[in-house]
């Protein structure tokens, strides 16, 4: 935490140097609030005073989901009474937020595990 008073802080994004104010614009974007956004860059600013961080793509979530809405999908369509190709070949022809994907790679995301069941052998 900060001993500066709250009142001396950034109000906005805009005060902030450089890569602090970007990332200030990225929260204020997400929280809605230009003093809150500040207040976090901030925080995190004094929490690793100057060390180079590496900030994750997201693309190891983005897959994450994808791979549990093809289980959803697969899931409720064949439970309708719809053939496993088919729901196959329309998550494959899906354009999700990670690209376009197989039917092999659909056919693989279905047989792995997930946080259902586990793995036999």
């Amino acid at each position: 935490m900060s001993v500066i008073p709250d009142d001396d802080l950034p109000q906005s994004p805009a005060e902030l140097p450089g890569d602090l104010g970007e990332i200030a614009a990225i929260i204020a974007r997400v929280v809605g609030c230009e003093r809150t956004a500040a207040r976090c860059a901030w925080e995190i600013a004094c929490a690793y005073r100057g060390v180079a961080i590496h900030i994750r793509t997201g693309d190891e979530l983005r897959r994450a989901w994808r791979d549990r809405a093809i289980r959803k999908m697969f899931d409720r369509r064949t439970a309708a009474g719809e053939t496993a190709n088919a729901v196959v070949r329309d998550c494959a022809l899906t354009d999700w937020p990670t690209g376009r994907i197989s039917e092999r790679r659909v056919w693989e995301i279905l047989g792995m595990p997930d946080e259902r069941q586990m793995r036999l052998f």
